[in-house]
């Protein structure tokens, strides 16, 4: 029985697409929806739809009371925290405030990898454990728990509620530009470059394939899908944005984009934003679970999901920020997982907070701009630090030419750029301008610049996700805190 429903999938997975989604209609109208019509995830979804609308001394209130409960979970269960505590000399009941949080030690990365077993509550069924792992593209990745199912149902619950401030309802069609590869085959045995899921009526693109012959076959299957939607990598967006751009080809229009998993750059908004037609609504989440933030309508920054978790702003020493427009490292704890607490989990990203509300009418902290990684820096012969963001925020005649890029550097003054060139354009003559360009920004006698060819750039980690810069030097935020100052009192040294 197995073999024959083995053998009935891969015949329908082969079907075209028009076939197949005639049969997802089908198949809509009489099944039940995995997520869709899931009890948890409902109650969960439209619990986000009336709290969305809370005040701040709503949220306050109920972070608050998810913060005691989790703590005293921590406290009572995980025996990391147990020792933490007891060497602080707390108790569950001395977290009697929101700003009695910052009492707690911050928790890094070495301290989840050097205490991993200690982290996993005793009273969660280790049937119900789901290991999932960050991309590692800052590093080693690192191994956290969550409980299956509800952990991803909840996941999934904030994730539409977003995607339905772009328009998006259950069912609608979309495209999905963030699978690395399709685990699927065609007839002949090669690898498949693309799938379409019936449950979701959503077309998944390889992005491992975006080469411009499979560009090809991707537009026309987007013209027969006619999609309203697209949930994107930007860097994958950003190839099929550049191909449209290059062939002019104007007729895919969509309503909305959701971005997801990487830094959205300004000059990569823009490119795909002016080619489809629509705004992108961009999502920043952690693999952790711990802080979530998203943007709306308005586009006046990202709100974050207070339901989510408690996102706070540290400075180099970890003190607290507050105030609009100063740059800090990003602490989270989520309240979506009792499996591996994570209690003020400092991560390597960098934000700063926006002045005033947003317009759109949630009472939510909202963030300026999520800003990179403090990796996503390049360090000069002297010294300077310098924003990778520079490198790809130009508007200069070379950047169509390139279909991607990769930075990499491992002594100071030194760059090696990675290239692969879009076959229409002479490589030298590629090489050549690029290499210019880098020298405007970073300056001839502050770096050296070498640029490669090379005919594909890996991804990072399982997802494939892109990272333009791969910085082997080691980092600090107060370096990066003192190089802003730098700036903001000079800034015409930046660029040369």
């Amino acid at each position: 029985m197995d073999r024959i429903r083995s053998l009935l999938m891969m015949l329908r997975k082969q079907a075209p697409l028009s076939l197949r989604v005639n049969l997802g209609r089908l198949r809509a109208r009489v099944s039940r929806h995995k997520v869709w019509d899931n009890a948890y995830f409902r109650e969960t979804y439209d619990w986000l739809q009336e709290s969305q609308w809370w005040s701040m001394a709503q949220f306050e209130t109920y972070q608050l009371a998810q913060l005691q409960a989790l703590v005293r979970h921590a406290y009572e269960n995980v025996p990391y925290y147990r020792r933490v505590f007891d060497a602080q000399k707390l108790k569950p009941r001395d977290i009697a405030t929101l700003e009695d949080l910052r009492k707690i030690p911050l928790l890094t990365k070495e301290d989840i990898r050097a205490n991993a077993e200690e982290l996993l509550a005793r009273n969660v069924d280790a049937a119900r454990l789901k290991r999932d792992t960050t991309e590692g593209s800052t590093g080693e990745p690192l191994g956290v728990y969550h409980e299956h199912p509800t952990s991803q149902l909840r996941e999934w619950a904030f994730y539409y509620r977003q995607w339905g401030w772009g328009g998006y309802r259950f069912g609608d069609r979309y495209v999905t530009l963030a699978r690395h590869t399709i685990p699927l085959s065609d007839l002949d045995g090669t690898p498949a470059i693309w799938d379409y899921r019936t449950d979701f009526n959503e077309l998944t693109l390889a992005t491992a394939e975006m080469h411009d012959n499979n560009i090809r076959k991707f537009t026309n299957l987007i013209r027969k899908f006619r999609p309203r939607f697209m949930y994107i990598y930007p860097s994958s967006a950003e190839i099929l944005a550049r191909y449209l751009q290059r062939h002019q080809i104007d007729d895919i229009k969509l309503d909305a984009v959701f971005s997801d998993s990487e830094t959205l750059y300004p000059r990569t908004r823009d490119l795909i934003e002016s080619q489809l037609g629509c705004r992108i609504f961009d999502h920043y989440g952690l693999t952790e679970r711990v802080v979530d933030a998203v943007q709306c309508g308005q586009h006046e920054g990202y709100h974050i999901n207070m339901e989510y978790g408690i996102q706070e702003l540290v400075d180099e020493d970890g003190q607290p920020i507050n105030e609009p427009g100063v740059l800090g490292t990003v602490v989270g704890t989520g309240f979506g997982s009792h499996a591996m607490p994570l209690l003020r989990y400092i991560t390597s990203d960098l934000a700063s907070y926006a002045a005033g509300p947003c317009a759109c009418g949630r009472d939510t902290t909202l963030i300026a701009g999520f800003q990179g990684r403090v990796g996503d820096y390049l360090v000069s012969k002297t010294g300077r630090l310098v924003p990778v963001l520079l490198m790809v925020d130009g508007h200069t005649p070379v950047w169509p030419k390139i279909r991607e890029i990769r930075m990499r550097q491992e002594r100071e003054g030194e760059l090696t750029a990675m290239v692969v060139a879009v076959p229409a354009f002479d490589e030298q003559e590629v090489v050549s301008e690029l290499q210019e360009e880098l020298y405007r920004i970073l300056g001839r006698e502050q770096f050296d610049v070498r640029i490669k060819l090379v005919d594909r750039i890996p991804r990072t980690g399982s997802r494939g996700k892109w990272q333009l810069l791969e910085q082997k030097l080691s980092l600090r935020f107060s370096d990066v805190r003192e190089s802003r100052r730098e700036e903001n009192a000079t800034p015409h040294q930046m660029v040369e």
